[in-house]
């Protein structure tokens, strides 16, 4: 026969019910931040929008960070904040409207990056269904982040995005190709977004399956470019942390 333990009063249910509220406390998107070069870092700071890469600083000092709401309104699922204090505070300042037709449900992971110019350029994964399904979505602003066009398919297939702007002016997109030929590719546009040379996509991996993706890419000091994504190296095993050392032609 069960007892219950001296001095356990609290119920199965009750127990439960706490774990759960804990749980819920956290749910969510989070920041830190580290003010020694992450030797500590400050308390939590809740956001109402995520993405895996995070906010962008602008050239104007202000932190821009696109990413999802969790609403599922073709207007409101991909959200646009500002923090002008070094992301101890957030302000919703815009959202990121859907394409004519696209479920926005299906749409994720957003990233955004600042032209030379300073307008802004956001790309998105996307799936459901049709022609474009799949392929990356677009959208621009010209007033800092407070209005945007909406979503656009692009002609690049894959996902999820991460952007970066070369110290050349050109836009690079580096994005995982999770259908045959597997592997991690990316994209330039030497017009601040408004054309992408798919036909010149470059190859930066090759994969045995469609398990990789997530990259991120930094200029080094030399020009040289390196993304970090991951991938499998072989079917059945799990993926490591991988890296491409390259340079654009």
């Amino acid at each position: 026969m069960f007892r219950r333990p001296p001095g356990s009063t609290q119920s199965r249910s009750s127990a439960a019910s706490d774990v759960y509220k804990r749980q819920n406390q956290w749910f969510g998107s989070w920041i830190r931040r580290s003010e020694d070069d992450g030797k500590t870092w400050g308390s939590y700071i809740r956001v109402e929008t995520s993405a895996p890469h995070g906010p962008i600083e602008l050239s104007d000092g202000r932190l821009l960070y696109v990413g999802c709401t969790g609403a599922n309104t073709p207007e409101e699922r991909v959200g646009v904040l500002e923090s002008r204090d070094d992301g101890r505070t957030w302000t919703r300042i815009g959202s990121i409207a859907q394409a004519e037709g696209d479920d926005p449900s299906q749409c994720h992971e957003p990233h955004v990056a600042e032209t030379a110019g300073g307008a802004l350029v956001a790309m998105a994964r996307y799936h459901g269904e049709g022609e474009f399904a799949n392929h990356l979505r677009q959208a621009f602003s010209t007033d800092g982040g407070k209005t945007w066009t909406r979503f656009e398919p692009t002609p690049i297939w894959g996902y999820p995005p991460h952007l970066l702007r070369l110290d050349n002016g050109w836009l690079l997109v580096t994005y995982g190709r999770r259908t045959e030929p597997f592997g991690e590719r990316a994209c330039i546009s030497k017009d601040d977004g408004k054309t992408w040379d798919v036909q010149s996509e470059i190859v930066l991996s090759q994969a045995p399956s469609s398990d990789l993706g997530y990259t991120a890419s930094a200029q080094l000091g030399d020009g040289s470019i390196l993304t970090v994504y991951y991938e499998v190296l072989e079917k059945g095993r799990k993926p490591p942390l991988r890296y491409t050392h390259w340079k654009l032609k």
